[in-house]
């Protein structure tokens, strides 16, 4: 559904937007690209968080991966961007057209980019992959961020993730996402929840997200409440990181930690 989309896809962004922005201790950018995302390797968490995994071959502006052999193209290949196809370097827009081609499959239910490898690479380097009209049922406010993100001209595409986050993010609200719709809608893939806490916790989502039948249900909702405590766009400066490090650690064993927070999540 389109509320769920947008929220991961702001989340997925605001990753992406963090490790394009990285420096190493110095201050001096990292210039980190991903280089592979792709559905395999963002995961989510019963609570509706995704999360960017699988540095394999990220791309470090200092590292070894810089001595990649001229002429391989590493990547995902319905996922890779069109302009590693033609010799180009890869950029953070690079990744931002493969978050698009992992949206628009999720929205779809399918990745819209088929055939053999041979035909894929085709489409891939034609002037124009996805063609949207195809599918008239997109939502018209998503597929106008995912137009954005799929432009095959990488100097015309959305080429910093924290737009593209705060597109998402705008897309949020007005499709009324919010934390419970979420959970809701997730709670039936997780069938096997081991710990007793989280359970009774899932089982309160699924008792509170039965009127989430059917995609209109989830954009009309009542429990559509605007809940964005998360910036978009996350620090990266070092006074802040200095912050994060001086904060309080907190004592007692992993187990209890989780369950006193999903005892207290459970009653709020």
């Amino acid at each position: 559904p389109t509320p769920v989309v947008a929220r991961f896809g702001r989340q997925i962004a605001s990753a992406l937007h963090a490790l394009h922005c990285a420096k190493d201790e110095h201050g001096e950018p990292l210039n980190i690209v991903h280089r592979d995302i792709t559905p395999a390797n963002i995961m989510v968490t019963r609570n509706g968080m995704a999360q960017i995994i699988d540095l394999g071959i990220a791309r470090f502006a200092r590292s070894m991966a810089e001595r990649t052999k001229t002429g391989c193209v590493r990547g995902t290949l319905r996922y890779l961007a069109p302009e590693l196809f033609k010799g180009q370097k890869c950029s953070p827009a690079s990744d931002l057209w493969s978050l698009g081609i992992v949206l628009l499959s999720a929205a779809l239910g399918q990745n819209p980019i088929k055939g053999t490898d041979a035909e894929i690479i085709g489409k891939i380097m034609g002037k124009r992959v996805v063609h949207f009209d195809n599918y008239p049922n997109l939502d018209a406010r998503l597929r106008v961020i995912l137009e954005k993100l799929l432009v095959s001209e990488p100097s015309a595409r959305i080429t910093n993730a924290s737009e593209a986050a705060a597109l998402f993010a705008d897309l949020e609200k007005a499709s009324g996402s919010n934390q419970i719709l979420v959970e809701g809608w997730l709670s039936p893939h997780f069938k096997e929840v081991k710990d007793e806490s989280a359970l009774k916790r899932v089982h309160a989502v699924r008792d509170r997200s039965d009127q989430f039948k059917s995609d209109d249900d989830l954009s009309t909702s009542t429990f559509c409440t605007q809940d964005f405590s998360v910036d978009i766009c996350p620090t990266s400066s070092l006074a802040e990181l200095e912050r994060f490090r001086s904060l309080p650690t907190a004592k007692g064993s992993a187990e209890r930690i989780r369950s006193e927070t999903s005892s207290k999540q459970l009653k709020e």
